[in-house]
């Protein structure tokens, strides 16, 4: 059972331009940036010198998106949570996922990762894999390199309001959508990292290497005491489907390991969908976190992807 690149965005994509909305949603809870009612106008501009910007997949230019700031954008908005990034219609699951595991369980590896700058503008440390030549008779070798990306705070926007991509739950938040952002542009655009695994993210966000578990070698209880295990040690988890059996859950997609307990003699894995909605019915809250068992999880996720 192969584990393919993992990608799968919640939103439907068409190649047709999607017409500007006539008027401002309602504000729910969370609250949303209040957009004027009229939708040409431009966004605040951005403090700071102009920077580039990553690229954009093809599919996105019929769609009236461009780069703009928000109302009331900020870095954090209650500190970091696993229920925090959200993500968008970019096809990188693995990514917000992973950094949904790392609000679980290591908080302090994003805040140290971004910066924000005297100028508006934002640094944001990644590490990226790259091959070392020993001579042309020597197997080349791998390290980690440290990159700092600067990157500013606008973002794909449909008409210079709505968030496209990744986004905070308060869409004013913007750790997540900052770090995705500077991922895309290390990776040369944001169409360059569409469907990928965690364990990239992971080392992108450390500079250290991280594991693969293939399931169907292990047993069950195996498999629910390693990821016990690796939760005590606040070590981020996440998880990816292939073809799951079970209804809600989506096929090629990585979920964030919550948690991995007992409860009333009933061990469970608690799992959250990036898209921050979507799951098998149980608990009728539809917010993307629910629970399995240990025997659920096993044949359901064939991939586990620990921070070791």
């Amino acid at each position: 059972m192969p584990i393919t690149r993992l990608g799968n965005p919640p939103a439907v994509r068409s190649d047709t331009t999607v017409a500007a909305p006539s008027a401002p949603a309602a504000a729910t809870e969370p609250v949303a940036p209040s957009p004027t009612d009229d939708f040409s106008t431009p966004a605040p501009a951005v403090r700071g010198p102009a920077l580039s910007q990553p690229s954009m997949p093809g599919w996105v230019v019929a769609n009236a998106v461009t780069y703009g700031t928000g109302t009331g954008d900020s870095l954090y908005i209650n500190d970091v949570e696993a229920k925090d990034p959200v993500q968008g219609a970019l096809g990188d699951c693995y990514l917000v996922a992973t950094l949904s595991a790392y609000a679980q369980s290591r908080p302090e590896v994003l805040k140290k990762a971004i910066t924000e700058n005297a100028d508006g503008t934002f640094t944001v440390r990644l590490f990226k894999r790259e091959q070392v030549s020993h001579g042309p008779r020597a197997p080349a070798s791998y390290r980690f390199v440290g990159h700092e990306v600067r990157i500013d705070a606008q973002l794909p926007r449909y008409f210079g309001v709505i968030p496209v991509f990744a986004r905070g739950q308060m869409p004013q938040e913007l750790w997540a959508p900052l770090i995705e952002k500077a991922y895309a542009q290390l990776h040369g655009g944001y169409d360059k990292i569409e469907g990928d695994f965690p364990s990239k993210v992971m080392e992108a966000l450390t500079g250290e290497y991280a594991s693969t578990r293939l399931n169907f070698f292990f047993s069950t209880d195996g498999t629910f005491d390693r990821i016990d295990r690796a939760l005590r040690r606040n070590q981020p988890v996440t998880a990816a489907t292939f073809r799951p059996e079970l209804a809600g859950l989506v096929p090629g997609h990585a979920y964030t390991v919550l948690s991995a307990g007992e409860e009333n003699g009933q061990r469970y894995v608690e799992l959250r969908n990036p898209w921050g909605r979507g799951e098998p019915a149980r608990d009728g809250q539809d917010d993307g976190v629910f629970r399995l068992t240990p025997g659920e999880f096993k044949k359901n996720f064939p991939g586990v992807f620990i921070d070791d």
